[in-house]
């Protein structure tokens, strides 16, 4: 029901604000038109339509998946163990991401995070294969995920979570430059 309930909202909301592409095409003045030119031009556009039309469902299936995942999001954490822990250990004040403080406060939570980490694929220890195993939407949750904790902590800039990230994860200078421009596209 997730998956269905964002993509037919989103649906609903689009449909009436996207007209559809107007099959009238300027001509030069004194400019005739063929039959055979417009059975083409017919072909072109009932093709591209068609195109536009797939690319906007996979676009809106993309959007409501994503919807899906900003509902539930983290939603594990108001729930044992992880509840009972991380209210003993709250982040706020807490170390900086990535100092040798903030690997430590990640031991004393470990039944909390390893939990965390089984239920939610927007990290990357939840897959065996680490980031690498990891979808798109992946990798869009963590990185707003990223985005909001940097957010609640002017201390550490998302630029320098990223770099410790890419670090941390082992991801390539590409998925590092994809984030980087990804963020300053949604901060802009």
């Amino acid at each position: 029901m997730m998956d269905v309930l964002p993509k037919a909202i989103i649906h609903h909301m689009f449909t009436h604000a996207i007209s559809k592409t107007s099959s009238a095409r300027p001509q030069a003045v004194g400019a005739t038109v063929s039959a055979a030119d417009e059975i083409v031009r017919s072909e072109h556009v009932i093709e591209t339509e068609s195109h536009i039309g797939a690319v906007r469902d996979l676009m809106f299936d993309v959007s409501a998946r994503l919807t899906g995942r900003a509902i539930v999001h983290d939603q594990s954490k108001l729930e044992e163990p992880e509840r009972s822990i991380l209210q003993a250990y709250p982040r706020k004040g807490g170390p900086d991401y990535g100092t040798p403080e903030y690997y430590e406060r990640l031991e004393l939570i470990r039944p909390a995070i390893d939990h965390h980490y089984e239920l939610n694929s927007h990290h990357p220890e939840h897959h065996e294969d680490g980031i690498r195993g990891m979808s798109l939407l992946d990798v869009v949750e963590m990185l707003c995920d990223w985005m909001a904790v940097n957010g609640e902590n002017d201390r550490v800039s998302i630029h320098e979570s990223i770099e410790h990230s890419q670090k941390r994860f082992g991801f390539g200078d590409e998925l590092k430059a994809l984030m980087v421009n990804t963020v300053g596209e949604l901060v802009a």
